[in-house]
């Protein structure tokens, strides 16, 4: 038997925590917090200040914001106000990595003309089923076959959109990666190499850094400049992806979870696996991992 091609587990996680379409008067707030996961904001209508990180930001009609997982934001309305958002997690590091590395909040002048025509399209396919697919608080889900292929085909849009912003944002690293030392990138892509085809979750950089023949802290610098991120946190995202899997692939044990991942103990893992997601693993496996939505 000959094959023209094979492929094996092709797996591309993304995780639409909470989509809304809302309204607000002027001056109405919403107090500073964070969360774990992204954040992608659309002004529809009005004006809209939003702080991240202490940094005072206000988009108008047409003008989006992108919100970095752990980022501090609070919201005021300048003006009445609509707006359409969603939260969403990538279980991608390199992915993860492109939308942890967008320069600047507010989403690039590139880009505005095809949000725009993407919403307006997105409203208009799915307008009349999102308060069904959309569970608002207080009403019922509806788990209907129907319902749930609708929601199938309203993920793939946001698929085909987080597609094209990943795209644009990673040929706009790609500019600045042309000053990057061409010895650099072939260190970090080694150095990426070894993170993903290793089981050991607890590898050490200085582990990697011995069997390069390399300084560690070289490594690490050349990795960030390539990623945007540290070996470290790379890793934590690899580990991260794994236990999100097999939390809701198998019917391992919260035990089993931690010793295969080389946690000291299952209530260690807990506690790291709250840290980088915002919910206990018995709750993420029972999919309540739902942020309040401003």
């Amino acid at each position: 038997m000959q094959y023209f091609f094979q492929l094996s587990r092709v797996y591309n996680a993304i995780h639409l925590i909470s989509i809304y379409y809302s309204s607000a008067e002027r001056n109405w707030s919403f107090p500073n917090h964070r969360h774990t996961i992204f954040e992608f904001k659309h002004c529809l209508k009005g004006k809209v200040e939003i702080k991240i990180d202490g940094i005072s930001h206000i988009i108008t009609a047409g003008e989006s914001v992108f919100m970095k997982a752990g980022a501090y934001h609070q919201l005021m309305m300048l003006e009445d106000s609509v707006y359409f958002g969603f939260h969403f997690d990538i279980e991608m590091p390199s992915i993860y990595s492109i939308f942890q590395s967008i320069p600047h909040p507010i989403i690039d002048e590139g880009l505005r003309a095809y949000v725009s025509e993407w919403l307006q399209q997105f409203l208009s396919h799915y307008g009349e089923d999102f308060e069904q697919l959309h569970h608002l608080p207080n009403t019922p889900v509806n788990t209907s076959v129907t319902s749930t292929l609708k929601a199938l085909k309203m993920h793939s849009s946001f698929v085909e959109f987080l597609y094209t912003l990943a795209e644009f944002y990673h040929a706009r690293s790609q500019e600045t990666k042309d000053v990057i030392p061409p010895s650099h990138k072939k260190i970090a892509h080694q150095v990426a190499f070894e993170l993903n085809n290793t089981d050991r979750y607890n590898l050490q950089i200085g582990e990697i850094a011995k069997k390069l023949n390399l300084h560690r802290a070289h490594i690490t610098n050349c990795f960030k400049e390539v990623y945007g991120m540290t070996p470290k946190q790379y890793l934590m995202q690899l580990r991260t992806q794994k236990a999100k899997q097999w939390l809701t692939e198998t019917d391992q044990t919260v035990e089993e979870i931690a010793d295969s991942l080389m946690f000291s103990s299952p209530a260690h893992f807990t506690k790291y696996f709250i840290q980088q997601t915002g919910s206990s693993p018995s709750h993420y496996r029972a999919k309540k991992d739902i942020p309040d939505i401003p």
